[in-house]
């Protein structure tokens, strides 16, 4: 976890980052000087994901005397979502969410259009993600039905055409509380969502945090199986991205959940004076490889045959030393290793008994219900299909 280099970061307000699906433009918030009002948005570029950013520059053609803040940038970073509370043709009351569009990534943004059927009317909505298939909408809002303060809703529609308006959906009651709950950040494939604790306001100071957290702002995430199933538990982020500081304004990048895609947020120590922009990358541990065995295949020399039953005789009465795959020795699967499974290989291989179990002799992977383990796959199976 790092925070990221200058020119992104300044001596100022730097925060509410996201990026496009390749990971070579980063639209951010900063009230740096040089810009046009309280708050500006620039635009990052970099030429591969292994470099920092380095060419920025203020969206002078979307910014204003008032405050804009960054919400998200489109996969292919051709289409720009922020808020602003600058009467903008079409806007409401306090903040909105706008979108603006650019033919490339060489281009300016072109005129904002609201992002229709999401503002409301005298409540402040602002913070907006969607889903990479467009047709969800998560943001932040102080509007009726909520639990208090500013709460996180969804909105949907079905179509990503542009008079494809969004209808609001719900409340997302399952991770809103009387705290403020803000600048959520939906994965894209709308199955994780990330979101702040409480919003931090220049002046106004600290909210009510919600309990279970660092003590300030604190990023928190929630799963769910399918995109109709509700939220499930609430996760604190924890340590090292949780700290006594405020942390908040998460954005995962679209790759997420793949090895190495990124989280962005913001870091106040001092919130009056500065803030910047970190990223922790996110790391996929592979499960353990799985080890394959062969029931009744006891002494591990590849093949099963009478040798093996004198082996568990031995190992039952001779105190032979302990094979390296238990699991094996446990030929009838009852869970347990006696004689009765040395009996029953004997009986497989000279009596044409059928196997005890339809796997007898054959390579398996080992998993959950097995009784005893293995210390590493069998000789006889090691590149070979379990099965």
């Amino acid at each position: 976890m790092t925070p990221l280099g200058q020119p992104v970061n300044s001596p100022f307000h730097d925060h509410l980052p996201t990026e496009s699906a390749d990971g070579l433009t980063l639209a951010f918030t900063s009230d740096r000087p040089g810009g046009s009002g309280n708050a500006d948005m620039y635009i990052a570029d970099r030429q591969d994901t292994g470099q920092d950013f380095t060419e920025v520059r203020n969206i002078t053609e979307l910014n204003t005397f008032e405050y804009e803040f960054v919400n998200f940038l489109s996969d292919d970073g051709l289409t720009l979502y922020f808020s602003s509370n600058f009467p903008h043709p079409g806007s409401f009351d306090e903040y909105d969410i706008y979108f603006s569009k650019r033919p490339s990534r060489g281009d300016p943004f072109g005129e904002p259009q609201p992002v229709a059927g999401i503002n409301s009317e005298g409540g402040q909505d602002i913070a907006i993600s969607l889903t990479a298939d467009g047709l969800e909408a998560y943001f932040s809002s102080i509007r009726p039905g909520g639990k208090g303060g500013m709460d996180i809703w969804v909105a949907r529609r079905s179509s990503v055409d542009e008079d494809e308006p969004f209808t609001v959906f719900r409340n997302v009651e399952e991770v809103n509380t009387a705290s403020w709950e803000s600048v959520p950040s939906i994965s894209a494939d709308g199955l994780t969502l990330f979101w702040s604790d409480h919003f931090y306001d220049l002046g106004a100071g600290s909210r009510p945090v919600r309990s279970g957290g660092s003590g300030l702002t604190d990023l928190w995430c929630a799963s769910r199986a399918s995109r109709q199933d509700p939220f499930g538990e609430t996760v604190n982020l924890g340590s090292p991205i949780n700290t006594g500081s405020h942390d908040s304004w998460p954005r995962v990048s679209p790759r997420w959940p793949a090895d190495g895609s990124v989280i962005y947020f913001s870091r106040c120590v001092n919130c009056d004076l500065n803030a910047d922009i970190y990223q922790a990358t996110w790391r996929v541990t592979p499960p353990p490889p799985s080890r394959i065995f062969r029931r009744g295949e006891a002494n591990d020399d590849g093949t099963l045959n009478l040798s093996d039953a004198v082996f568990m005789l031995g190992f039952l009465f001779l105190g032979t030393v302990e094979p390296g795959c238990l699991e094996a020795l446990n030929a009838n699967d009852d869970r347990a290793i006696d004689v009765s499974d040395a009996i029953g290989i004997l009986g497989h291989l000279f009596l044409g008994t059928p196997p005890m179990l339809p796997g007898m002799g054959v390579c398996e992977p080992l998993d959950a219900s097995a009784a005893f383990g293995c210390e590493a796959s069998q000789r006889g199976c090691v590149g070979i299909p379990a099965g």
